[in-house]
């Protein structure tokens, strides 16, 4: 805060509406939710986010970049191959300074599957992994502790 440094940002999406205007996630997503259409714009906001990543550490820009992934997204069979294909378009990218953001309520379905997806993609693409909202939902201690360390 002393130095106003940017160390990082979130990758956000929003829907304009050509009759509404700008809608935020909260009065959308939850249409789109467990749906193909949920996972086609994840796939779309991690390939936007990356591509975007990619074009600030040409520039120098070191920050990191953090992804909302959806609990669906995230569980999905094809979410490590589908990453690993976008990761694959940027070849000069530095992983590191990519974060999956999973909400906390996100880790009360297959925690099994979490864990290996999450497990995998630090391993394959060196990505670190963030807890959106803790302690706004309804997970236990007991779930939390379930999960690879953040």
């Amino acid at each position: 805060m002393k130095t106003g440094a940017v160390y990082g940002v979130e990758a956000l999406v929003r829907w304009h509406s050509p009759d509404k205007g700008l809608i935020p996630p909260k009065d959308f997503l939850p249409v789109l939710e467990d749906t193909n259409i949920d996972l086609l714009l994840g796939q779309w906001v991690i390939n936007s986010a990356v591509k975007q990543l990619t074009k600030w550490q040409q520039s120098g820009l070191m920050i990191e970049v953090s992804i909302n992934i959806s609990s669906y997204h995230l569980q999905s069979q094809n979410f490590v191959s589908d990453l690993k294909n976008i990761l694959r378009k940027y070849k000069n990218l530095d992983t590191r300074y990519i974060q999956l953001e999973i909400l906390e309520s996100s880790v009360l379905g297959d925690l099994d599957s979490i864990n290996k997806t999450l497990n995998t993609c630090r391993k394959l693409f060196g990505l670190t992994v963030a807890l959106d909202d803790f302690c706004t939902g309804y997970s236990s201690l007991t779930h939390i502790k379930a999960l690879p360390p953040m």
